[in-house]
């Protein structure tokens, strides 16, 4: 292998490797969240001492008062989700198009923004921001509507 070569793979792996962590800890942590028992979930742990699928009971029998309406919000959820998914799918198609037969100066650096702006990058802001701007209805913050 050539020093450019070279230079290059660790360049890539110097962004890469930081990308992949912002991407999964994530996601680890909150299966860590959904298999640790009520007492051990912010114990602080690489893994809980005692996994429990006990949490996946509670939610999907809407064990809990919080969960009243679980599965009417989840149903809600899948039809913005798919609804969401189809007219973005055809707006991005339509303008990836158009851009793409431009012959612009730019035009590559829009279309790979508009790339990077994809998952897995965007779908954490999406995730974890409408909750800090949630209506509380609730003294512990969370809303008691069924919407």
């Amino acid at each position: 292998m050539s020093p450019r070569t070279i230079a290059t793979e660790a360049k890539l792996l110097l962004i890469g490797i930081p990308v992949f962590l912002w991407t999964v800890l994530p996601v680890y942590h909150m299966f860590l969240f959904a298999i640790s028992p009520k007492e051990s979930a912010f114990a602080g742990n690489l893994w809980p001492d005692h996994p429990t699928l006990n949490n996946f009971a509670i939610v999907l029998q809407e064990k809990h008062y919080y969960l009243n309406h679980f599965w009417r919000q989840m149903g809600n959820s899948l039809v913005i989700a798919v609804a969401t998914g189809a007219i973005t799918l055809v707006v991005a198609t339509f303008a990836a198009f158009a851009i793409s037969r431009l012959r612009i100066r730019g035009g590559r650096l829009v279309m790979n923004l508009a790339l990077f702006s994809s998952p897995p990058h965007s779908w954490r802001c999406r995730c974890i921001a409408p909750w800090g701007s949630m209506g509380s209805s609730t003294a512990s913050g969370r809303s008691s509507s069924p919407w």
